[in-house]
């Protein structure tokens, strides 16, 4: 996944500003990097940059490879740990088919081992993320994966 789609499916979640490249002499940012002071994904403006603000609203614009995710569990960690699991499950019952149908199998031949890694822990993020609060009453298994058939195929 590049920066620019990264940004976009994960407005709302939570990050904070690396200090790479020159950003860390930015006088408006230093203390936000310095600090690792957490700020929420708000948007992405035409020119690619990263929108962020803080908890009074102000907004910083940022390069996305600027733009590090702060683990947050919205729904508990027990909670995350089943999304999780669902999402490696899923992906690796297509990958065992012998024509692999979902962009996983293009992920596991592009990015290998660490990319998969890094596809289930996003899923599960986004899925917490979407269901944030929500009380399951035995729908669970069948909305988490309509969610993963949606995102993957």
């Amino acid at each position: 996944m590049n920066k620019l789609d990264f940004i976009a499916t994960h407005i709302g979640f939570k990050a904070i500003i690396n200090g790479n490249m020159d950003l860390a002499f930015d006088g408006e940012l230093k203390p936000l990097i310095m600090n690792k002071i957490v700020l929420t994904i708000t948007g992405l403006k035409k020119g690619g940059m990263a929108i962020l603000s803080d908890d009074n609203g102000k907004t910083y614009h940022v390069p996305p490879s600027n733009v590090e995710l702060v683990q947050d569990f919205p729904n508990g960690f027990t909670s995350w740990v089943e999304a999780h699991h669902e999402a490696v499950k899923f992906i690796t019952e297509d990958l065992m088919r012998d024509e692999p149908r979902t962009k996983a199998a293009i992920i596991a031949e592009e990015r290998g081992t660490g990319g998969l890694y890094e596809l289930a822990e996003d899923l599960a993020n986004q899925f917490e993320h979407k269901y944030k609060g929500r009380e399951w009453d035995g729908e669970y298994f069948d909305e988490i994966e309509a969610f993963l058939t949606e995102k993957l195929l």
